[in-house]
């Protein structure tokens, strides 16, 4: 189990997360590996889901996106807490909007950058949650037994989709924009 959790580490944990290679996710890699996974893959915008203003990482990141062209968003979560709806819901429109190919990551590529597919799977794809859930798994190294707290980003998941099956009540209107692949 542990050498799992290093293999991917090392690899820096990068799948495609749908067929087509729309959108791609992965834990925090080197300039080299950022570098050579934009232009292998295309990727067109970058979302880092762990924040880090003022390291030097991010500085790497920021320039690697400049220097391709890249559009780049960021947003602070912990994989410990269940961020509020309405920055799901930002993260839903920036994935639903960007120029795609899509790298979403956070530090390892298992919890936030999961919540990130599953959002994806769920308001863009149009997937049922069960299918979404599936992003969070132990395949991608999330681990949230234990003494572990990322069992968050599981409870963040359904409260997103919780949330989209409110928007879409017939005492609503069907106010949520799902595109269907």
């Amino acid at each position: 189990m542990g050498g799992y959790a290093a293999y991917l580490q090392m690899v820096g944990n990068v799948h495609a997360v749908d067929a087509d290679g729309r959108l791609y996710r992965s834990g925090t890699l080197r300039a080299d590996q950022l570098e050579a996974l934009v232009r292998e893959k295309g990727i067109r915008t970058i979302v880092n889901l762990r924040g880090g203003e003022g390291s030097d990482w991010l500085k790497s990141e920021r320039a690697v996106a400049a220097r391709n062209g890249v559009d780049f968003f960021v947003f602070h979560l912990s994989a410990n807490n269940v961020p509020p709806v309405s920055t799901m819901q930002e993260i839903a429109a920036v994935l639903r909007n960007a120029r795609g190919p899509v790298l979403v990551h956070c530090k390892a590529g298992s919890d936030r950058a999961g919540l990130a597919a599953g959002i994806y799977e769920l308001a863009v794809a149009g997937q049922p949650l069960a299918e979404a859930q599936e992003q969070l798994s132990f395949y991608f190294g999330h681990f949230p037994w234990l003494t572990s707290t990322t069992g968050a980003m599981d409870k963040a998941l359904v409260v997103f989709a919780d949330a989209m099956a409110a928007e879409r009540s017939p005492d609503k209107g069907d106010t949520l924009r799902i595109v269907q692949r």
